[in-house]
């Protein structure tokens, strides 16, 4: 039992063969979407049919909803993309401004979002330079940008911690030592260098502070590279 399918050749007939089934299928080719869209209505589109559009050179597929064109990426969807031209019916996406009247789909569906253009015929495609793709939820909001690929730390945002003694130590607060000779009594008072009550020599000297007490402070005080593991290629926005 054998299956083949030839080269496909917009307008021929294309032949099935599975064991004792033939099926036959026509591609139709048409200049551009608009004159798909003139051709093939209501009724007339059947899910699977299957149109070539010769200005964009893609394949478009009625699902039963839309027209798909382009395999499975839909009008405004992105892919990964290591060519380094932009294929026809696609675009990179950095911002660069398309003309409304020339891709009036995809202004439909994006509009102004990521730019006005000149205000009048132009708008802007989304500018994913440097950037990857995240899904809205909780705080982060459809075409919200955010993060950066270098980050240095805040006071707020550095761990707890404490700095340990670095050895003994004590400190000078202006006291005296008291060197008594003779003490017939056992109550005294001592104030700026006056001693009452007493009898007996009395010296004083001032006392030192003593040990020792250091803290290094280290880092380079740069920031930090804040970037995952990463491949660069262009990102491919399909535009009709």
């Amino acid at each position: 039992m054998t299956a083949w399918i030839p080269d496909v050749v917009t307008g021929e007939t294309i032949e099935s063969v599975w064991g004792n089934k033939v099926r036959d299928r026509t591609i139709t080719p048409f200049p551009n979407a608009a004159a798909r869209d003139a051709a093939i209505t209501g009724a007339m589109r059947k899910p699977g049919m299957t149109a070539y559009l010769e200005d964009t050179k893609t394949m478009s597929t009625w699902d039963g909803t839309v027209w798909v064109t382009g395999g499975a990426v839909p009008l405004g969807g992105c892919i990964d993309y290591f060519g380094s031209t932009e294929p026809t019916g696609w675009r990179f996406p950095n911002g660069q401004a398309l003309v409304r009247a020339t891709f009036p789909a995809l202004f439909a569906l994006i509009g102004t979002r990521f730019g006005v253009g000149d205000n009048s015929t132009t708008f802007n495609l989304p500018d994913k330079s440097q950037r990857v793709s995240v899904a809205p939820g909780g705080l982060l909001v459809l075409d919200a940008k955010g993060g950066e690929a270098s980050h240095m730390l805040t006071v707020a945002e550095m761990a707890y911690h404490n700095h340990g003694e670095a050895g003994w130590h004590s400190h000078g607060v202006g006291g005296y030592q008291i060197t008594i000779g003779e003490i017939l009594s056992s109550s005294y008072w001592l104030n700026s260098g006056a001693v009452a009550n007493h009898v007996g020599d009395v010296t004083f000297s001032g006392l030192d502070g003593g040990g020792n007490h250091t803290h290094t402070a280290e880092g380079a005080n740069t920031p930090h590279n804040n970037m995952q593991p990463y491949i660069v290629c262009h990102s491919l926005m399909r535009v009709v």
